[in-house]
């Protein structure tokens, strides 16, 4: 029935959600970076005088809190609460 899909399906999301955080973090960030060459940003931000470890703050703190996220959810379905 309808009910036993959708339970399956929220029974298996963290497994599938642990393989996709960190997938999406990683395509997101490729992106925007790739983004920003392609549209002369970084020179721009460069110039203005940001570095490059002042550009990659928030990709780091965005990956730490889905790497924290993820890793949740890989605990939890292991221990199969």
């Amino acid at each position: 029935t309808f009910v036993e899909v959708a339970l399956m399906m929220v029974y298996i999301s963290p497994a599938f959600f642990s393989v996709t955080i960190p997938m999406s973090v990683l395509v997101a960030s490729v992106a925007v970076f790739n983004r920003f060459s392609s549209d002369s940003e970084i020179y721009a931000m460069k110039a203005s005088g940001w570095s490059f470890m002042y550009l990659m703050r928030p990709v780091i703190l965005f990956s730490a809190t889905a790497c924290v996220a993820s890793s949740f959810m890989i605990k939890r379905n292991a221990s199969g609460s």
